[in-house]
């Protein structure tokens, strides 16, 4: 199997420089900056922030995909947010 037709995660790099994007914004991004696929082997590990663009897409063979999603943060987050369970609460 190929890795790109396992469903790879797909970015839009150093879009989380710009903050804030609204969906139209998101779109538009989308439309001028070429995505690039982080295709793994099984054990690698992806880092990455967490407002940068992304996606993925189904798996078009057949074969497993496994994914751990981890946030971490070293205090509150600012304007009103909160995390869901937080321990910062």
């Amino acid at each position: 199997m190929r890795w790109s037709e396992n469903g790879p995660l797909r970015v839009l790099q150093r879009t989380h420089v710009r903050g804030f994007l609204t969906m139209n914004a998101s779109g538009c991004l989308a439309d001028v900056i070429a995505e690039v696929a982080a295709t793994c082997r099984a054990g690698d590990c992806v880092a990455m922030k967490p407002l940068v663009l992304h996606a993925s897409s189904p798996a078009t063979q057949v074969g497993h995909r496994r994914v751990i999603h981890l946030e971490f943060a070293t205090g509150p987050l600012p304007g009103g947010l909160a995390w869901h369970l937080s321990a910062f609460q």
